[in-house]
This record gives structure tokens, C-alpha cells and sequence, in this order.
């Protein structure tokens, strides 16, 4: 198959990868997929599947109404079947099996397969192309028994992709990037020091204010409490925060800051402020999971493609019960089929 062919058959597909499938993420891709199909037509979505063969069952009668094709490789006869889907009003779903787990629980070979869908996936979009990427949840920690170095989607695709990224925690009420990911806490100071006074990153920022898709203005936490009372608690802010800000205010990004991170979030303060800027992970997520619930995202920018997830994990206690809300997962589909970040 010339690849100009498979370009311009998947650039259009929407890639959603499995997750961890002894988690709720088979669950709250069908639940999402099924409540889709009902509000759009001509929906293509590429499924990296790798539940088990009871929940491909589960899909064929949640979504009757959606063309599926299921497969176990990849070919030229597949290409075939893509060229011809019959109703462009109809929804097609194609399901490309990469494993078949049974089990009700995490364990290695739940982690293989979790990394396994979105290797595949990455093959695929470095060779077709894609509409976007939506990652379901994973663990971390039984992906790192496979793959020891694993932190998480939003670096290994930066890796993979050799590109820097910044994660946003998105919402249409207000969003939150963390500077710095998953790391120890007496990592964040250096780690933190070396993002901000990276030039590249300081471009990405600028790239994202261009796009206007924050209508307010932003801030940044301070890194130490009260934002380190000039200097009293800490030199953070003025050896690196302060000067991070003003070049971005040299460069026109709306924001202000350094402000103590415990009264940031105040309901007042996000009248003004629809994007925060927090230094470490937990700093900007407690906030925002507990403001906005289960209706956030996670969305990875910088990529050639737009990357998006639910805004929790794996929920492994609830898994296999039917009863995971699945709004999150929803959102993060939706988002490629509106104009916000085309």
C-alpha cells in the first residue's frame, strides 16, 4: 500500500489506545463511543484494542447502529475495506485487536498490553497519520515492570516524537498546566529551574497564547509557600519564576505571578484567571479535580497531533462493576471534533 494512499484514508481517523485492561477503561470507551455515535454522524475511529473478547461482544450490541470491523493484523485487505466504507453519514469503528485479556486484575501482561496498544499506535500515526490521539487510563506502575522507564503518556510520546510538550489540565471553566510532572518532590526545584530557563519552552508558551483559546489571563504559583515572602522562605521565585514571567510579558503572554498557590484558586481569583501555570504536579491537580470534578481532561500540546485523556486513572476498584462515570473519557474524545484546538 503507497503510504500517500494510507495518509489520506487515516488522516482522518481519530486513534483511541486501550488502556490498562483490567482497569475501568474499556468501560468508559464504549459507554463514550456508544453516547457519540448518537450526537454525531460520520465518526471514524480506530480502536488499539486489547480487552478481552466478552467486552469486543459489548461493543458489536452497545453500538449496533456503528459500522465495526474487527482485525488481528493489518494489511493491504484493510486498506480495501477503508476505501469502501459503505454510508459517509454512518459511523465506522475499527477495532484492531493487539491482545485478548480475561483477567479481572492487574498484572504484568495487563502492563504489556497496556504499552503495546499505544506502541502500536505511534507506529501507525508516524506512518498514516491521524485526526488525533486519545489515550485511555494506564498504570505506571505495571507498564514499569515492562518498561522500567515509563513516567507516564505525556513524556513517553515527547520521546517518542522528539519534541517538548507541555501538559494542560483542561476545562471550560479553567485550566491548569504543571510544570513538572511525575517526579519525587525534592526533584521539582532543579527540574523546575531547567523547564523554565529552557528557550523552547518558553516558545511553546508563546505558541499556545497565539492560539487563543484562554479568553482570560494566566498566573503562576510561586514554587514556596506564600510564594517564598521575598526571599523569607525561599529564592525560587526570584532566581528563576520571576524572570520566567517577565519574559514571557515581553513576549505578550497575559500573565501575572508569582502568587501563593493557597489562595489562587479562590473563586474571586478565577474570574480573572482561566489558566494557572502551578509548579508541581499535585500544586495545580488537587485544585482543579476538586473545582471541576470529573469534567477535565488532559490534553498534551506540542505534539504534531492533538493528545488527550481522562483527567484520572485506572479506578481498579470499580472496574468491571458498570458503574464508572465515563464523562471524562467522553470529553476527551469530543474535543477532536470541535473547532477549540484545530
Amino acid at each position: 500500500m503507497e503510504k500517500s494512499l494510507a495518509d489520506s484514508l487515516l488522516k482522518d481517523f481519530l486513534f483511541i489506545t486501550g488502556g490498562d485492561p483490567a482497569s475501568i477503561a474499556p468501560e468508559i470507551i464504549r459507554k463514550s463511543l456508544s453516547d457519540l455515535g448518537i450526537k454525531y454522524q460520520n465518526l471514524r475511529i480506530f480502536y488499539f484494542f486489547n480487552s478481552s473478547n466478552e467486552e469486543i461482544e459489548k461493543l458489536f450490541l452497545e453500538l449496533k447502529d456503528w459500522e465495526i470491523y474487527l482485525f488481528k493484523d493489518w494489511s493491504e485487505k484493510e486498506f480495501k475495506i477503508l476505501e469502501n466504507l459503505s454510508k459517509p453519514d454512518t459511523n465506522a469503528l475499527f477495532i484492531y485487536q493487539i491482545g485478548n485479556y480475561n483477567k479481572t486484575y492487574p498484572t504484568k501482561q495487563s502492563g504489556k498490553l497496556s504499552i503495546e496498544a499505544l506502541k502500536k499506535a505511534i507506529q501507525f500515526i508516524k506512518l498514516y497519520g491521524c485526526k488525533g490521539l486519545v489515550t485511555a487510563p494506564v498504570s505506571k506502575e505495571w507498564i514499569a515492570k515492562i518498561e522500567p522507564n515509563f513516567r507516564g503518556h505525556t513524556g513517553y510520546l515527547a520521546k517518542r516524537f522528539q519534541c517538548n510538550v507541555i501538559m494542560i489540565m483542561y476545562s471550560s471553566f479553567f485550566s491548569v498546566i504543571p510544570l513538572t510532572e511525575h517526579i519525587p518532590l525534592k526533584k521539582v526545584s532543579s527540574e523546575l529551574k531547567k523547564i523554565l530557563n529552557n528557550p523552547s519552552f518558553i516558545t511553546l508558551f508563546k505558541e499556545l497564547n497565539h492560539k487563543k483559546i484562554f479568553k482570560k489571563e494566566w498566573a503562576i504559583c510561586g514554587l514556596n509557600p506564600h510564594a517564598g515572602d521575598n526571599g523569607y522562605i525561599g529564592n525560587e521565585e526570584k532566581e528563576y519564576i520571576i524572570p520566567f514571567v517577565q519574559k514571557l510579558k515581553r513576549a505578550k503572554v497575559p500573565i501575572d505571578g508569582p502568587f501563593s498557590a493557597d489562595s489562587l484558586f479562590l473563586p474571586e481569583k478565577l474570574q480573572k484567571y482561566d489558566l494557572i501555570l502551578a509548579c508541581y504536579h499535585d500544586q495545580g491537580l488537587i485544585p482543579f479535580k476538586t473545582l471541576v470534578g470529573r469534567e477535565g481532561i488532559n490534553l498534551t500540546f506540542g505534539l504534531p497531533f492533538l493528545r488527550t485523556s481522562p483527567d484520572h486513572g485506572t479506578a481498579y476498584d470499580i472496574a468491571f462493576k458498570d458503574i464508572a462515570d465515563y464523562k471524562s473519557m467522553y470529553n476527551a474524545i469530543e474535543i477532536h471534533y470541535n473547532d477549540i484546538w484545530s
